[in-house]
Formats: structure tokens, C-alpha cells, sequence
């Protein structure tokens, strides 16, 4: 995949990802073929201690990937529901 990095300065929202896994796949597929803008971060379930799966956890409320944060503070998980919200969201792109 190739994606634009984002800060949280120029993304309007948070994308936790785990790069194994096929649901969070198609989610990022979805992201970038709308060209939404957003921040990725990676889950690593090993590696607890780092920054981007300590918020991860704070997210996910079942600690699945992938899983998406608002600027609103607002978290949205599992692939399925997170799909149809991109499409309802960015109707009209890609």
C-alpha cells in the first residue's frame, strides 16, 4: 500500500491498524481509495508498551483492528459498521 503520512495537525481522524490483519486491510483500502486523510497507526499486539497500542487500547473496547478515532474524541470499531460509515461520510469520492 502507499498512503501520505498525516499528522493529527492535517487528519481528521486516527486509523489503528494492524498490518497482518485482512479486515483492517480493507478498511485501509476503503480509506485510501476515498482519499480520506489520516493518521496511521500501527498495533503491534506483541508490543504492548508502545504509544500507538497503549492508545489503541484505550480505543478498542474489544482490542480488534481496526478500529478509528475522531478529533471528537468519538471511537468506532470492526470493519463491517467502519465501512459503511466511510462511504456514508465521504459520499461522492473515489
Amino acid at each position: 500500500f502507499f498512503f501520505a503520512p498525516h499528522t493529527m495537525a492535517t487528519a481528521p481522524l486516527e486509523f489503528f491498524c494492524a498490518d497482518f490483519c485482512p479486515f483492517a486491510h480493507r478498511l485501509w483500502i476503503a480509506l485510501e481509495e476515498k482519499e480520506v486523510p489520516y493518521q496511521y497507526r500501527e498495533v503491534n499486539y506483541c508490543a504492548s508498551f508502545l504509544p500507538s497500542t497503549q492508545d489503541f487500547y484505550s480505543v478498542s473496547t474489544t482490542r480488534t483492528v481496526p478500529a478509528v478515532r475522531l478529533p471528537d474524541g468519538t471511537c468506532l470499531e470492526d470493519s463491517l459498521p467502519l465501512l459503511f460509515w466511510v462511504d456514508a461520510e465521504y459520499a461522492g469520492r473515489g
